[in-house]
């Protein structure tokens, strides 16, 4: 329990550093992470909670808009990802 907070703290500084300095990477990151649990579990929350087997077609539109979201931010922030890496 105690290290999952610390996990927490540090994905909290990570984004909230990142939303500073205007990278997107780790909020697309954070999108794809989501999918996973959503993915496993069969339940999204989106303002209410969303199950796959009651309400399929606008739980699958979840998932598919955080993965598009998520892969187009890490996109976008490509070319920053490796000056940071030639650096």
């Amino acid at each position: 329990m105690l290290k999952s907070r610390y996990i927490q703290y540090i994905i909290f500084i990570l984004l909230l550093t990142s939303t500073l300095m205007g990278w997107s990477w780790a909020w697309g990151l954070l999108f794809v992470f989501w999918t996973i649990p959503a993915y496993f579990s069969g339940e999204v929350f989106s303002i209410n909670m969303v199950e796959r087997r009651y309400e399929p077609v606008f739980f699958w539109v979840i998932i598919t808009t955080w993965i598009v979201l998520g892969v187009s931010m890490i996109a976008m922030d490509i070319p920053l990802l490796l000056a940071l890496l030639k650096t």
